[in-house]
């Protein structure tokens, strides 16, 4: 699959505040994503989607994602609200 460009129209703060998180806690999870080979940020605003299968593997709830992380060691956390 082709890798996929998105710009990101919001600023991580207004982000955060809408998702009623941390802007660290929005940039860590950011970083974690890039470290485990899903996505790589081009700047603030860019993100290029590199594990699509992956990603969506996360955003459906699957905690055990280490067989398709670049680094088989990686850990997620699983953000939840409730």
């Amino acid at each position: 699959l082709p890798k996929q460009v998105i710009s990101i129209p919001i600023r991580r703060c207004d982000m955060a505040e809408y998702m009623g998180m941390q802007p660290e806690t929005i940039s860590r999870g950011f970083r974690q994503l890039e470290e485990m080979g899903i996505l790589h940020m081009q700047d603030l605003k860019t993100v290029v989607l590199e594990n699509e299968p992956a990603l969506r593997r996360i955003a459906n709830g699957a905690r055990d994602i280490s067989h398709i992380t670049a680094d088989p060691k990686a850990k997620i956390k699983i953000l939840s609200f409730g």
